[in-house]
């Protein structure tokens, strides 16, 4: 147990903190574990509830509510103050990684080098303010987002590293970062070991669902607001003729029970609407499909990339996005060959592609090859987490050298 491990008065080697997501949560777990591992004593801060693993200690703050943008906000500043109190309550001089979620999370950072000279390393996976500015929820050139982007510069100035997920990414968070410090692009990831192609003659999901004899396409996550589903509703509408194909929509989210009412007033036999499914079933449902449907709205190029892109590719299906050209979705599609993209909004487009890559097996064989090369290559767990280890290793022993310096002055 961690309690014989790292006593309650050990002083940790790393200190991690994310307000995650119910969807997301698990892979910060898993970066906590591998960073850690086998040795270092860590402690995490997140509303992730976990037993302890090994030498990482789970601490459990204030659970994310993203009901209304007041939930979100209030969520956020619940978390930033207890994460404050909890981290000025740890002894010694841990490094501290932080995912800039809540997006003012990095002055917990710039707080704790200030005052107690901890290092600190951000990881940026959505850019804010820029998110709200894209979304117009702030007028351009507002005193908030004035001041918004003033304190990113502040807090980027001391922070150790900075990491980000993608080349746009990295352009846009570069705005806020000197040249001195390292902005380093870390995608998140995907356990190939557990996501991995299954063929559909042994796939129960795809047996179950009618699928081992059809081209599969697949939308499966988030169903928001801003998600351009009715491009796929709409070029399945287009494609109706094609017996060999079927759409799948998997996910959860305000729009589900209208693509529920939409589908079953068109009449549209050839698409299934399901439920988000359980984590058990996950490797079979994504290994169902031939062609992943991932979407990014215009606007969020630069500030966002779907990690579920990467899941898709670990199963071994070819990608399309809707998605702008110039966004990090986009650049892994052409990077690593393994599909295509269409502007959100072409579904006329859309269309095309599909029909396309559904009626050229060998192309379709060659993408999905493709995309399961890159996931277990580039986008795997293993990969990243030790790049991320590589990076906070070296900040802790440079930081455990100069503190015994200290003392033996």
């Amino acid at each position: 147990m961690l309690s014989k491990l790292m006593p309650s008065n050990a002083e940790p080697r790393f200190l991690f903190f994310k307000q995650t997501v119910p969807f997301r949560s698990f892979w910060f777990a898993e970066l906590c574990m591998d960073v850690a591992a086998p040795d270092s004593r860590s402690i995490v801060f997140s509303d992730r509830e976990s037993a302890d693993v090994g030498p990482v200690a789970f601490r459990v703050g204030p659970r994310y509510e993203r009901k209304t943008l007041m939930s979100r906000l209030l969520s956020w500043l619940r978390y930033f103050c207890q994460a404050t109190r909890f981290a000025f309550g740890v002894r010694g001089k841990p490094v501290i990684f932080m995912v800039s979620q809540p997006p003012f999370l990095p002055l917990l950072g710039y707080l704790q080098k200030k005052l107690l000279g901890r290092p600190y390393v951000i990881w940026v996976d959505d850019v804010y303010p820029d998110a709200i500015e894209r979304k117009e929820l702030l007028k351009h050139g507002s005193v908030i987002l004035r001041l918004w982007r003033g304190f990113n510069r502040v807090v980027f100035a001391e922070a150790a590293a900075v990491i980000t997920l993608g080349p746009y990414m990295k352009e846009l968070v570069e705005q806020y970062v000197p040249r001195s410090i390292p902005v380093t692009v870390i995608p998140t990831w995907v356990d190939t070991d557990f996501i991995l192609p299954v063929a559909k003659d042994g796939n129960p999901f795809a047996a179950d669902h009618g699928q081992t004899t059809k081209t599969t396409v697949m939308y499966s996550g988030n169903l928001g607001l801003t998600h351009d589903v009715n491009s796929i509703l709409e070029a399945a509408r287009r494609l109706r003729s094609r017996s060999d194909l079927h759409f799948m929509i998997i996910g959860a989210g305000p729009r589900w029970s209208e693509i529920a009412e939409s589908i079953e007033r068109n009449g549209d036999t050839n698409i299934t609407l399901l439920p988000l499914q359980a984590e058990s079933v996950l490797p079979f449902s994504l290994a169902t499909a031939d062609i992943a449907l991932v979407s990014l709205e215009t606007g969020m190029e630069g500030i966002s990339m779907p990690s579920k892109t990467y899941y898709c590719m670990a199963a071994g299906a070819a990608i399309v996005g809707i998605c702008p050209e110039r966004s990090d979705l986009a650049y892994v599609i052409r990077e690593h060959d393994c599909g295509a993209s269409i502007a959100p909004g072409d579904a006329d487009g859309l269309a095309r592609i599909i029909d396309r890559l559904s009626a050229s097996p060998n192309e379709l064989a060659r993408l999905r090859r493709n995309a399961r090369t890159a996931a277990v290559q580039t986008f795997s767990r293993d990969v990243n987490t030790r790049t991320v280890r590589e990076t906070l290793m070296q900040l802790a022993i440079h930081t455990e050298a100069k503190t015994c310096g200290d003392r033996a002055r």
